[in-house]
């Protein structure tokens, strides 16, 4: 008998030791499982730079082992109440704890509450949503996740979290993105641009057709922060709205669902254009509680990119081209009501926009605009009226100030737009009373709009785009490489820069001046070519220096044409100015007394804005007053009877003449070296110049006009 116990007790022994090794051996597979799967990969992915620790890894794995939504909803939640930030380990036992209570077994679309939209404007947070989005690309997770597919694959992705905002300012506008927004990126080129834009508006001498110091401030600190702008949401609105906290820069953009409806045969759409309705007058920002869908935002726009009116496509591809990789769809929206939804207002400021007008250039020009605005921050009914007719205000007593000097006769302004349909109505009813009384504000100001908003302020997009960091480089013959990318340069740009093939060097000539000048002594000949961050050629300068003349010729500036206007050209021209410097030194121990260049008159200008007028101007160029004629240069090629020679007086920028002997000692080096024109003097082109000049001595120089 106790042999037989002893036999039975090592065998329960042996029993419960292969039990405890399976128990081991099941929960390490079980460990391994949940730590390799896609949740444990998206845990590590999305959270780690959250500092998601191992114990709330594995805590979060056995907690959503069982529902693919749940562990979405965990790794939203985490976003959310982490905003994105770093955490520390006691904070991420807080959050596992909190999604208990947050995500119910059963429960399809869980609510995360916030006070109100600043929560979700955070860089860390919206950081964390695009390694989300980015993580939930890949068909096979999202196979794995349960995440369905659709018809179109392209469908936005949908959080299983929504979001309410217990307070928001609803708005039927759109924020258009502050230069300031990264000060670190943006602050040095916003002031090298209105210090640049500042040379036309210092101008003494073109006041009719320049804008005026005062006015160019005015609309720099306009477009400082970013202005809001109301869409026309009475008319086919898509449902663009702005979801504010007392600023909207402190905003977030949304989308009031068209086509769902939300009760009856009301769309969501139709429901927030009925409260904004209830009070006409007020017309300005809706207290709402409103409740979220969040999206990913390319895809979400990109869908709903089919409602929306051409005319204002602008403002969403603006917003999805944006850095939020989140998009917001209103789901539901419940006004507030109490003394803050009746009497406060949300907004940065109010604000009227005007161009000078010019009659014989359509294009609009953002450095030729003029922006009242006053700030209004959470203002009541009264301030806010006040506010708007302060503004009205303001705009009056400017121009008044204007019309009564005589050196600005004829200047006009014409109303671009303002910031809403309130301030709109008020401006022209305004006005309309100053025009019957005030026979300048009747000839003078244009209350017709000639351009719709989108295209004003895609180009102010333009006009303030990022100045492209460029690298110099000067071809030689010697350097290969140099001549290949010269030949790029000249089919991709030179090209387009010059479509008259009598203004138009070969190739070929290009190549035989670089020749000439390496064993020339009184003058030099450069070709500079400017290359982007990328190594792309985008801009290039051919100019020459003359020792008997002590001048030089830019012959051209070309950029390419997507990128002009960004500073480009005006980088390129400094290089010019400074190579020109250095030749003067070596050649005649002194500084160049003087800068030539050709330009096409505004008559035989292909281009209607004549933006290169502008830009000699900008330089302190003037127009030599005589009738320049550039002889053929080539066989087969016509002389060029429409150019003006411009001239900046590198001594004296304020000089209104220029020596007649001066011009002819620089035409005959041109013409020779530059032209292959072995005796200048004996052409007829070169007489009939010198004849007109001998009769003046003093040749005048006057402002270049752009028209």
């Amino acid at each position: 008998m106790p042999d037989g116990m002893s036999f039975f007790a090592d065998i329960l022994s042996f029993g419960l030791d292969f039990l405890e090794f399976l128990t081991i051996m099941v929960s390490l597979i079980t460990f391994l499982v949940l730590m390799l799967n896609q949740f444990s990969k998206a845990l590590n992915v999305i959270l780690k730079p959250c500092g998601i620790t191992l114990s709330s890894r594995i805590r979060a794995l056995f907690l959503c082992r069982k529902s693919p939504d749940k562990k979405r909803a965990f790794l939203e939640f985490a976003i959310l109440k982490s905003k994105g930030r770093y955490c520390r380990s006691q904070d991420w036992k807080l959050i596992v704890n909190e999604f208990k209570n947050f995500y119910s077994d059963g429960e399809r679309n869980p609510v995360y509450e916030i006070p109100n939209c600043t929560v979700l404007l955070g860089e860390e947070l919206q950081e964390a949503a695009r390694r989300y989005f980015e993580f939930f690309r890949d068909r096979k997770v999202r196979r794995t996740f349960g995440i369905k597919e659709t018809l179109h694959h392209d469908d936005p992705m949908q959080w299983v979290v929504r979001i309410r905002v217990n307070e928001s300012y609803l708005t039927p506008t759109c924020l258009l993105t502050g230069l300031l927004s990264d000060k670190e990126d943006n602050w040095s080129d916003f002031v090298k641009r209105y210090v640049s834009t500042g040379y036309i508006a210092d101008s003494a001498e073109t006041t009719t057709d320049d804008i005026l110091p005062e006015e160019l401030y005015l609309t720099f600190a306009w477009l400082l922060w970013g202005p809001s702008l109301e869409l026309n949401y009475k008319h086919f609105w898509a449902g663009l709205c702005q979801i504010s906290f007392g600023d909207e820069s402190n905003s977030i953009p949304a989308i009031a669902d068209t086509e769902g409806l939300v009760g009856g045969d009301v769309t969501m759409a139709r429901h927030i254009l009925n409260q904004l309705s209830i009070d006409e007058d007020r017309c300005y920002g809706v207290l709402m509680n409103t409740l979220l869908k969040v999206y990913e935002n390319k895809a979400y726009y990109r869908k709903i990119s089919d409602l929306v009116k051409p005319e204002e496509a602008y403002f969403y591809e603006k917003i999805e081209d944006g850095d939020n990789p989140m998009a917001f769809g209103i789901e539901e929206a419940a006004r507030h009501t109490g003394y803050r939804s009746e009497k406060y207002y949300c907004t940065a400021y109010v604000w009227i926009l005007f161009e000078l007008e010019n009659e014989k250039d359509d294009a609009f020009h953002p450095e030729r605009t003029l922006a009242f605005f006053e700030h209004a921050n959470l203002a009541d009914r009264t301030t806010y009226e006040f506010l708007v007719a302060t503004l009205l205000d303001k705009s009056i007593k400017h121009f008044r100030g204007v019309f009564a000097r005589e050196e600005y006769k004829g200047r006009k302004y014409r109303f671009v737009c303002a910031m809403n349909r309130h301030i709109t109505e008020a401006f022209q009813a305004r006005y309309e009373e100053m025009r019957q009384t005030d026979p300048d504000f009747r000839e003078r100001i244009l209350l017709t709009p000639k351009r719709i908003p989108a295209d004003v302020f895609a180009e102010y997009d333009n006009f303030f785009s990022k100045d492209t960091d460029l690298t110099f480089e000067e071809v030689t013959l010697k350097d290969k490489t140099s001549i290949r990318e010269l030949g790029n340069f000249y089919t991709e740009v030179y090209l387009e820069a010059f479509p008259d093939e009598n203004e138009r060097e070969t190739f070929d000539n290009l190549l035989y001046y670089l020749k000439q000048a390496d064993k020339a002594k009184e003058y030099r000949y450069h070709i500079v070519l400017a290359k982007d961050e990328n190594d792309n050629i985008v801009a290039g300068s051919v100019f020459d220096y003359f020792a008997k003349s002590n001048s030089g010729v830019i012959e051209f500036i070309a950029v390419s044409p997507e990128i002009q206007s960004s500073g480009v050209g005006t980088a390129l021209f400094k290089q010019v100015r400074r190579i020109v410097s250095e030749d003067a030194e070596k050649l005649v121990k002194k500084q160049p007394d003087y800068l030539f260049c050709e330009a096409d008159s505004p008559g035989k200008s292909r281009n209607s804005v004549n933006k290169h007028l502008y830009f000699w101007r900008k330089h302190k160029y003037k127009k030599i007053d005589f009738s320049y004629i550039q002889p053929a240069l080539g066989d087969g090629k016509e002389a060029v009877n429409e150019l003006w020679l411009t001239v900046a007086c590198l001594k004296d920028f304020g000089s209104r003449t220029i020596p007649a002997k001066a011009v002819l000692d620089f035409l005959s080096e041109y013409m020779k070296h530059a032209m292959k024109i072995a005796d200048p003097a004996k052409t007829a082109e070169y007489q009939a110049m010198k004849k007109e000049l001998e009769k003046k001595g003093e040749v005048s120089l006057t402002e270049i006009a752009v028209r």
